[in-house]
C-alpha cells in the first residue's frame, strides 16, 4: 500500500518522530516509519528503500543527532534520486553538515525550536496537506468551515452588550406580526423597558460575566478529544495525538548518557578509570563473541540503531560508536545489544595491554525474535 509521508528520523528523536506520526495520521495523512512498517524477516535496508519508493514525499526530523547519522544522510540521499520533495522538521538549532547540506540547501525549512511543540506539528500538517494537493494538480484547498455559536449563546451575549452601552431592548409587537393572535386581556404589545444608566459596578459586573460567556461560547466548544486509539502505530510506542488548540509543555527527550564526542581526552580517561565493576551476564543469557582490545571498541551492528549498555549502564545506540571508539579501563566488561523485535545479545570485551587491537571491532547482525 503506498503512503503519502515517509519518516526520516535519528532514533534518539523517536518521541518527536511518534509526535509527528500520530498528528499527521489523525489528520488521515499515510505515514511509513522504522521500525513500525518493517515486515519481520525483512531486511533492514531493502524495506527503508521500498518504504521511500512507495511515499509521495519525505518529512526529516532533523537535529544534532541525524545531522551525524550516516543513516539519515543515506535515507535522504536516496529521497533526492527518487525525486521526493523533503520538509526538513528542525526541532534542534542546529545547521546541516556539508553531505546534507548539499541535498538540504533547497527545501524551504519548517523550525519547531520554540514551544510548544503540538502547534509546530499542526502546522507541517496543514504544509503537508497543501503541499500533496499542488501533486495532485488541486491548488485550492477549502478552509475548515467554522461553527456559530449557539442562538441561545448569541443572544445572552448581545444582551450584556446592549447592557453596557445602554441601548434599549426590542419591542415586539405581537399584534403587528402576521400570523400572530394578539395575547389576551387586551395585551397586544409587549414593551419592556430600557434599562437604567449602567453604574460603574454594574459595568464591571457585566465584563465580567461577558468574558464567561465569550469563553464558554468560543473557547470550549473548540476542544476536540484526542483520537481514542490510533490502529496504525502497530507494536511500537506512539505518543497520542494532541489538539493545536491545548498549550502543553514540548515533550522531554531522553538525556543523552555514555560517551560525550565533545569531552576532552582527558574527561574520557577519567571516566575510563572510574571504578564501575563489570556487570556478568545471567546464566540463562549465552554469550555470543569474546573480543580483545587494549583501549576501546567500535560498533558494526545491523541494524544499528540497537541500544548499548556496558557493564549494566546504557551508553547509547550502536550507530554513536560505528566511526569512534568507546573507551574501556583494563579488566572484562560485557556489551549487551537490545532492540524491540530482535533478540538481545551479549559479547564479552577482553581489555589488556599485551592485546594484538588498540580498539576491538564488533560485528554482528541481530536475529528477528522469534
Amino acid at each position: 500500500m503506498a503512503h503519502d509521508v515517509f519518516v526520516s528520523y535519528s532514533s534518539r528523536d523517536k518521541l518527536t518522530a511518534d509526535a509527528v506520526v500520530a498528528r499527521l495520521e489523525a489528520a488521515r495523512l499515510r505515514c511509513w516509519i522504522a521500525p513500525r512498517d518493517i515486515l519481520p524477516g525483512m531486511e533492514w535496508g531493502e524495506a527503508i528503500i521500498d518504504g521511500i519508493h512507495r511515499s509521495r514525499l519525505m518529512v526529516l526530523v532533523f537535529s544534532s543527532s541525524a545531522n551525524a547519522s550516516p543513516q539519515i544522510r543515506r535515507e535522504v540521499e536516496r529521497a533526492v534520486n527518487k525525486g521526493l520533495p523533503i520538509i526538513p522538521f528542525r526541532i534542534e538549532n542546529v545547521f546541516p553538515s556539508r553531505s546534507l547540506e548539499y541535498f538540504l540547501s533547497s527545501p524551504h525549512w519548517l523550525d519547531a525550536l520554540t514551544p510548544p511543540v503540538e502547534a509546530h506539528i499542526q502546522k507541517l500538517a496543514d504544509s503537508i496537506k497543501t503541499l500533496l494537493a499542488r501533486l495532485d494538480g488541486d491548488d485550492t484547498q477549502a478552509a475548515p468551515p467554522t461553527q456559530p455559536p449557539p442562538k441561545r449563546a448569541r443572544v445572552q451575549v448581545q444582551k450584556v452588550i446592549d447592557t453596557m452601552l445602554g441601548r434599549p431592548p426590542k419591542v415586539v409587537d405581537t399584534g403587528s406580526v402576521p400570523g400572530l393572535a394578539p395575547a389576551p386581556h387586551g395585551r397586544g404589545r409587549r414593551i419592556t423597558r430600557p434599562p437604567a444608566a449602567a453604574t460603574p459596578r454594574s459595568l464591571m459586573i457585566a465584563v465580567g460575566v461577558l468574558l464567561v460567556i465569550a469563553i464558554l461560547v468560543f473557547v470550549l466548544p473548540r476542544k476536540a478529544p484526542a483520537p481514542a486509539a490510533l490502529a496504525a502505530a502497530g507494536s511500537q510506542p506512539t505518543v497520542a495525538a494532541v489538539p493545536a488548540s491545548v498549550t502543553t509543555p514540548q515533550p522531554t527527550l531522553p538525556p543523552m548518557t555514555g560517551y560525550d564526542p565533545s569531552a576532552s581526552s582527558s574527561a574520557a580517561a577519567a571516566a575510563s578509570r572510574a571504578p564501575a565493576p563489570p556487570a556478568a551476564p545471567k546464566q540463562s543469557q549465552r554469550v555470543a563473541a569474546t573480543y580483545e582490545c587494549r583501549s576501546g571498541v567500535k560498533f558494526s551492528i545491523d541494524p544499528d540503531s540497537a541500544a548499548v549498555s556496558m557493564d549494566g549502564r546504557n551508553i547509547g545506540v550502536a550507530e554513536t560508536y560505528y566511526h569512534r571508539a568507546y573507551p574501556l579501563r583494563p579488566g572484562i566488561h560485557y556489551a549487551k545489544l537490545t532492540l524491540r523485535g530482535y533478540r538481545t545479545e551479549t559479547v564479552k570485551i577482553l581489555v589488556r595491554p599485551a592485546a594484538f587491537d588498540d580498539n576491538a571491532d564488533i560485528k554482528l547482525k541481530l536475529r528477528p525474535a522469534s
